[in-house]
């Protein structure tokens, strides 16, 4: 009877235990679930704001172009400056706020000239300075080298040459020619989802992940610049 008894024991505990692992896979399969959908959610936020703040900044077929179906390549503007000749052909005095400072080894200027049309001239150096510029006495000021050298500056937009990808299935920022830097977890499908300029122009973006959450589908969206480049 011990050894019965025994044998029922283990049989149920086996039981048991089958149970409890089964209910621990479910448990565990529905909390990948929700990560992935939570990971999903995320990464289509990410990419509704960076592409939708990026692309007003700019315009449209002069500040970014979408040459492939995965890519943007785009001007990634940092700061706006207001100039005041300095008496040097090639030097300006700047009054700038952006969201960092200017960096001569990989950013350049979008200048508007006299002329009423925009020009990217290199910044070689910028210091600070002592001078003023009239009109704003108490602002701090720069001396900005830029190349070619300008005349009649008022304004100027500071930016970075970057590029906007869907690679590896998650999106990705790239400066210059460094590597591609993931921004999203790896969500996205890459038969489904795609980057480029619309139909009717715009940049349009489909996404398309294995799990898609309720109330927040996969899709196409199209984002919008403030104008497109009319000359």
């Amino acid at each position: 009877m011990s050894a019965v008894e025994a044998l029922l024991a283990l049989s149920l505990g086996g039981g048991i235990l089958l149970s409890a692992l089964g209910l621990l896979s479910v448990q565990r399969h529905s909390a990948d679930r929700l990560l992935a959908r939570a990971d999903g959610l995320l990464a289509r936020r990410v990419i509704r704001t960076v592409l939708g703040e990026e692309l007003r900044r700019g315009v449209e077929g002069r500040d970014w172009v979408a040459p492939g179906g995965d890519s943007v390549r785009l001007r990634v503007f940092r700061g706006l400056a207001f100039m005041c000749i300095s008496g040097q052909p090639d030097r300006v005095l700047a009054r700038y706020r952006g969201s960092r400072l200017p960096d001569s080894r990989k950013d350049s200027v979008l200048v508007l000239g006299s002329n009423g049309r925009w020009q990217a001239v290199d910044l070689i150096a910028r210091r600070p300075t002592m001078l003023t510029c009239p009109g704003a006495p108490a602002e701090a000021v720069e001396f900005w080298v830029l190349d070619p050298p300008v005349s009649g500056v008022a304004v100027a937009r500071v930016f970075e040459t970057g590029s906007y990808h869907l690679s590896g299935g998650a999106f990705r920022y790239r400066r210059g020619r460094g590597g591609r830097q993931p921004l999203t977890p790896e969500v996205f499908i890459a038969e489904g989802s795609h980057l480029g300029v619309g139909s009717n122009g715009g940049l349009a973006l489909e996404l398309a992940t294995e799990t898609p959450a309720p109330g927040n589908p996969d899709g196409r969206r199209t984002f919008w610049p403030r104008e497109r480049v009319r000359d």
